[in-house]
């Protein structure tokens, strides 16, 4: 459900990189696996006036290994319909639990069932919420999600899964819990989504789709934060830590594909049980659109609703340009997080089936909080390296 199997690696559209590639492929029949890695390199510049320097301090420009992820993705096949499973242990990266530098990010196993039940899935993984969380760090438009102060990662728990009406319809439902490392939290999470439009094998579409999530009360207090599309310098928003109880989320998502040209959106609010914070109901949103001028369309799987990762159609790569805006709402009442928005340019450049790829993002953020507006540049630089 969550990323491709070895047979699936190993065949469609991706014929140059397995030239390149096909030492780390194993089939032994019962047996298909691929071994994979993602490397990130980032530089990261900032600008600042007076007040933003007043409500942060100085940043300094930061370089970062900003993921090192090693993975296997595979099939069982000795059963009458195939076991995909997947793991991946990462250094920094974007699926750990904010604050942890290593980890295993995902270990999880799909069993499909049948018709009516479609798949279950058990293990650590992505809870079926936000089609921004649902999308691979290695995928993403931008170098970093917009909605960062409301993710939650990866989560120990149980995924059913199905599709409809030739997978113009899916729905997701998932329980969680941290039980195993000793904890108490529960969270459960469900997502419906539909195509009512789908043309010329994916060319053309609009995927809408609405997802709820609920949170038990945490083992400690919450808090929720981000940064500017960036993972280095200070939280510009911050609500810092409370006394929380259960939470609940609701996301709403958008995108239109037409040929070359990506529209996405997507609005995201938690509501908190909280006497120290009077019930402090938080949002944030985005509006995106990119173009692959080399003419390249972004793929999008039907099965899961979310899109796929670009294959150029040349040999000398794709290019894809984008535009974007987002903020990220941490005033409610007594919790003062401030609010940041941020108007955001992005240029790639995607080489050799998409093994390489270079980033270029700039963003200009507006900060209010501490009673005045900063205002910040974020420029950021970033080599990727992914089979």
């Amino acid at each position: 459900m969550q990323a491709a199997t070895a047979s699936t690696a190993a065949g469609s559209g991706q014929a140059t990189r397995d030239r390149w590639t096909s030492w780390n492929v194993y089939d032994g029949g019962c047996l298909g696996t691929r071994l994979g890695t993602r490397q990130m390199l980032d530089f990261t510049v900032f600008s600042q006036d007076s007040a933003n320097i007043r409500q942060l301090g100085k940043i300094d420009s930061t370089f970062e290994w900003r993921e090192a992820r090693f993975s296997a993705d595979g099939e069982l096949r000795c059963f009458d319909e195939p076991v995909s499973f997947s793991a991946a242990f990462d250094f920094n990266g974007f699926d750990l639990p904010k604050g942890q530098r290593f980890g295993l990010a995902h270990f999880w196993i799909e069993i499909p069932v049948n018709r009516w039940v479609g798949t279950v899935t058990v293990g650590n993984q992505k809870p079926p919420f936000s089609i921004e969380e649902l999308i691979t760090g290695g995928n993403l438009t931008y170098m970093e999600r917009a909605l960062t102060a409301f993710e939650v990662g990866d989560k120990t728990g149980v995924v059913v899964a199905n599709h409809a009406l030739d997978m113009r319809l899916t729905w997701a439902l998932g329980l969680f819990s941290n039980w195993i490392s000793g904890g108490h939290e529960i969270a459960g999470t469900a997502r419906v989504t539909g195509l009512p439009v789908y043309a010329s094998d994916g060319a053309r579409l609009v995927h809408l789709g609405l997802a709820g999530r609920y949170l038990s009360p945490p083992d400690g207090p919450s808090q929720y934060k981000a940064r500017p599309a960036t993972h280095v310098g200070p939280y510009f928003v911050d609500t810092g830590p409370f006394t929380a109880g259960r939470a609940w989320g609701l996301d709403a998502e958008l995108l239109g594909i037409w040929g070359p040209l990506t529209f996405e959106s997507e609005l995201l609010e938690t509501w908190t049980l909280s006497s120290q914070g009077a019930n402090p109901n938080l949002w944030g949103a985005y509006i995106k659109a990119s173009w692959f001028p080399t003419g390249e369309v972004l793929p999008f799987s039907r099965k899961s609703g979310v899109p796929g990762a670009v294959v150029p159609k040349r040999k000398w790569g794709a290019a894809e340009v984008a535009v974007r805006w987002y903020t990220n709402d941490l005033d409610s009442g007594p919790i003062q997080g401030g609010v940041m928005d941020s108007l955001q340019l992005g240029a790639s450049w995607y080489l050799l089936d998409a093994m390489f790829r270079l980033d270029v993002n700039y963003g200009r953020a507006w900060l209010h909080r501490f009673g005045t507006v900063g205002h910040s540049g974020v420029y950021g630089f970033r080599l990727q390296f992914q089979i």
